[in-house]
């Protein structure tokens, strides 16, 4: 069932609006520290950090290290007074399951559209851009591509699972 609107009389909406606002503002709001800015509280550095990581991070953005590990973290900003952030968990952890659980990523190739047999299933939970990498890859393993030619210059893919 859609939802509808309470009003969508522009008057009616511009006070609601106004009202709200004034609301927040009264309530002397302050943002909270956002998820990836706070300290993961059990990261251990000696045993959780992976430093091939942080080299292969830098690699894929353009940057040298000139500095131990550490200095490049906190200029990183995601070692603060020789802590991890969750930022930094979720790039340079040696393996994100045990500390952030939330941040594996399961694949699964089910048969036909009813979500009830599974074909294969994989979860990983590497740094995230190698999660984001190994899910890329499940994905284009999974797709079978059919190309029909069409008589015209470009021929029409059809994608279907395995």
């Amino acid at each position: 069932m859609p939802l509808t609107p309470a009003t969508t009389d522009p008057q009616k909406l511009n006070s609601l609006i106004g009202n709200a606002s004034k609301a927040y503002n009264e309530l002397n709001w302050k943002p909270k520290v956002k998820f990836d800015e706070q300290i993961h509280k059990d990261f251990q550095f000696g045993k959780h950090f992976d430093s091939t990581k942080l080299t292969r991070f830098l690699r894929i953005a353009g940057l040298t290290k000139e500095f131990n590990d550490e200095t490049v973290l906190e200029n990183l900003g995601v070692l603060k007074n020789k802590k991890m952030t969750n930022a930094g968990v979720l790039f340079f952890a040696k393996s994100i399951g045990l500390l952030c659980e939330q941040a594996i990523i399961t694949c699964a190739l089910f048969d036909g559209t009813e979500r009830i047999n599974i074909i294969n299933r994989k979860d990983f939970d590497d740094d995230i851009i190698t999660n984001i990498d190994n899910a890329l890859h499940f994905v284009k393993q999974s797709i079978k591509v059919k190309y029909v030619m069409t008589g015209k210059a470009q021929r029409k893919e059809v994608y279907s699972p395995c």
